[in-house]
């Protein structure tokens, strides 16, 4: 969907990432925990995978959302997802995202979410998309300045 410069891209989610995905969801389980659900050990399994890649492709049938791997020459390095979208007058819809600790900091999530704010606006034709970060940091303000905030992205308010 989105080639980026040093072998990284953005595409949707294929059958074939379950293992890569288990992979890297478990390289990174301490490093999300903070922000993910808790979830079964199945889920860190190719198996678990599996299942949850069937659903996101399904969902991608539908138009109901557009899951997105972040890879780097055939490693996965992070998910993006805009869902639920929402049709209508409102043509709306969130994005959530996540990074592997190994390439945090780098700038590589900042590009993807460039991307997938033009994505939503150029080839989704959605009228508002919204992202929200939670940051264990001691200044949420900056998690926000350096992942979303470009000039297409405006925070509406920043809670604490």
């Amino acid at each position: 969907m989105c080639e980026f410069a040093d072998g990284l891209g953005l595409r949707p989610v294929q059958e074939s990432d379950a293992r890569a995905l288990a992979a890297v969801f478990q390289a990174n389980r301490e490093h999300l925990a903070p922000w993910e659900p808790v979830r079964t050990e199945r889920f860190y399994t190719v198996e678990g995978q599996s299942e949850v890649i069937k659903g996101r492709r399904a969902e991608l049938a539908s138009g109901a959302a557009l899951p997105l791997v972040l890879a780097r020459d055939g490693a996965i390095l992070g998910v993006l997802t805009i869902s639920p979208i929402v049709r209508g007058a409102f043509q709306n819809a969130h994005l959530g995202y996540w990074i592997s600790h190994e390439v945090q900091g780098t700038g590589v999530m900042t590009v993807a979410v460039a991307a997938a704010v033009d994505i939503a606006r150029d080839q989704l034709g959605l009228h508002r998309l919204e992202a929200a970060t939670w940051s264990t940091m001691s200044h949420p303000k900056e998690c926000w300045k350096r992942t979303v905030s470009r000039p297409t992205a405006r925070p509406v308010r920043i809670y604490r």
